[in-house]
């Protein structure tokens, strides 16, 4: 293969991986679902198309796609490829030997939330650490400050009963406690921001310029008001019973 197809070929790979982690970290928390399900349409409608992605990377090595040779050489020595194989191997074995293989396998609602979900995120890892350039690193988290502000605003606002997004329209009052913003369930925030709100928070401490400062700053301080008004974890008969945890007419709220 002549150098210059290489070359086009590498950066298509590349292209791709960065593609790919901006649908995972910016894509796929700004796509609003229906929130009483707890996402399911979502999960599977993204991950069949982040497997899309990690089939499209895969057929790109088949035809002669390479890694940048100094992460191809280090690819021994990283502790966090290996800590992810391990991860994998661990899960698949207790998939294999548990009481329901399949189950284990899509998940409890057949939405690629058991060992399915292991092997997209050590494929996803390969991919990203194979091919990203490093040169839109940048890009992509400029992309993800955006997503987390969005995310952080309605969040916020939902904590305050404003629903901009019409998360609460097929959801009972009593249930508007475990959801916020667009990706539903309270723990999918919680996990979304422990990811974003690091990497946003290094980008506006490591800014070597104002107007690096300044467009990392806006999401920083987003995330920052996010963790600042985050509620109190209750249950609906918090505030007084409600009509479905009554105890003998009492009263009183059921643990």
């Amino acid at each position: 293969m002549r150098s210059d197809q290489q070359q086009a070929i590498n950066r298509l790979a590349g292209s791709s991986a960065t593609a790919f982690l901006c649908a995972v970290l910016c894509v796929y928390p700004l796509y609003i679902d229906k929130f009483s399900n707890l996402g399911v349409t979502k999960f599977t409608g993204c991950f069949t198309l982040f497997l899309l992605f990690l089939l499209w990377l895969v057929a790109c090595t088949a035809i002669g796609a390479r890694a940048p040779r100094p992460r191809n050489a280090n690819a021994g020595r990283d502790v966090t490829l290996w800590g992810v194989l391990a991860f994998a191997g661990t899960s698949l074995i207790s998939t294999f030997t548990s009481l329901s293989p399949t189950a284990s396998t899509w998940g409890l609602g057949g939405y690629y939330g058991g060992l399915m979900l292991v092997l997209f995120t050590a494929a996803g890892y390969w991919a990203v650490r194979s091919y990203l350039d490093l040169e839109n690193l940048d890009f992509v988290f400029w992309v993800l400050g955006i997503t987390t502000s969005i995310v952080a605003v309605l969040y916020v606002l939902n904590i305050f009963n404003i629903d901009l997004i019409g998360a609460y329209a097929d959801t009972a009052v009593v249930e508007r406690a475990q959801f916020f913003s667009t990706l539903g369930q309270k723990d999918f925030n919680g996990c979304f921001f422990s990811v974003a709100l690091p990497i946003v928070f290094y980008q506006f401490l490591n800014a070597k310029d104002t107007r690096t400062a300044v467009w990392t700053g806006i999401p920083a301080a987003f995330g920052a008001l996010a963790l600042a008004t985050r509620p109190l974890p209750r249950t609906c008969c918090t505030r007084g019973a409600c009509p479905g945890h009554r105890r003998g007419g009492d009263g009183a709220g059921l643990p």
